[in-house]
């Protein structure tokens, strides 16, 4: 691996914020896709959960045999920038109901 490809591997919490998704141009990489998992603290699982996907699927985005989409991309983005749980993103995406009050 040169060294192009091991500073790929690896992005700050910076370079993920200042991340810009234009149209048609700047997909998520698969290393920026990694990284922001790792930032966020999301498994696998989760991933799967929140954005109705297969492990598979996921796998693919991590290792760049698939883009990432770009709703998928900002989401990620946005919880990163914005601090969003995991939490606050079940509830979002209703897979935690909210709790009516009496």
């Amino acid at each position: 691996m040169d060294i192009k490809q091991s500073n790929e591997r690896y992005c700050s919490y910076n370079d993920i914020k200042r991340k810009k998704i234009a149209p048609g141009t700047n997909q998520m990489t698969p290393s920026e896709y990694r990284a922001t998992l790792a930032v966020i603290g999301l498994t696998a699982s989760v991933v799967q959960e929140l954005f109705d996907i297969d492990e598979l699927t996921s796998r693919r985005w991590a290792t760049g045999d698939l883009p990432v989409p770009r709703a998928v991309a900002l989401s990620l983005l946005l919880m990163t920038s914005y601090g969003v749980s995991i939490g606050e993103a079940r509830i979002l995406t209703g897979s935690i109901p909210l709790l009516k009050s009496a």
